[in-house]
């Protein structure tokens, strides 16, 4: 199928869920690869797949990967002139992988990319998050175990709640709709 028109027709399209941390880190490296390749229209539609799957990936994802959908925003925001979501996404890919190095076909050396994140590393950052629920929920934040989700910086959460999984790319407050559980269904499965 033509890409302009599977773009047209993705929103009808449903998650292929479940989904595997590989589906989810196939796609974001086909969409750094077509960063590299100067190839905007499949980066765009790599990214769009990715985010699309990660809603129904089955299994918590390492920080590794945390990290690469980062990247992959942290790219997105760069096309799309959004200076405030680049530093986000910047900051979120940081306080993963502390020690990320840029590839330097996709960040070139002292390049506006490569300063962007060297800067950022070079910040202090505030500690403001918010409390996520606890109870029989589980919760992956950039990768790792945790409820405080910080809200100045771009994160990956997962929510793990017995056999139903839900993934989000979240930009800080405030959450998303569907995030936090109804607190009146979850009672309701209990009784």
């Amino acid at each position: 199928m033509p890409l302009i028109l599977r773009l047209l027709l993705a929103p009808a399209l449903a998650a292929d869920c479940p989904a595997t941390p590989s589906d989810l880190g196939a796609e974001l490296a086909a969409a750094e690869a077509s960063y590299r390749e100067l190839r905007e229209d499949h980066f765009r539609w790599h990214r769009h797949e990715a985010l699309r799957l990660l809603v129904c990936v089955e299994a918590p994802l390492d920080p590794a990967l945390a990290a690469q959908l980062h990247l992959v925003e942290v790219l997105n925001a760069r096309l799309a002139g959004e200076p405030e979501r680049l530093d986000r996404a910047v900051l979120g890919l940081l306080s993963t992988a502390p020690d990320y190095r840029a590839d330097p076909h996709l960040a070139p050396a002292g390049g506006s990319l490569d300063r962007a994140i060297e800067l950022a590393r070079d910040e202090s950052w505030p500690a403001e998050v918010r409390r996520l629920p606890g109870g029989d929920l589980r919760w992956v934040i950039n990768g790792s175990d945790g409820r405080d989700l910080p809200l100045d910086r771009a994160s990956v959460l997962q929510r793990l709640d017995g056999d139903e999984v839900a993934g989000w790319y979240l930009w800080g407050e405030p959450l998303p709709e569907g995030v936090l559980p109804d607190p009146g269904e979850r009672a309701g499965r209990l009784l």
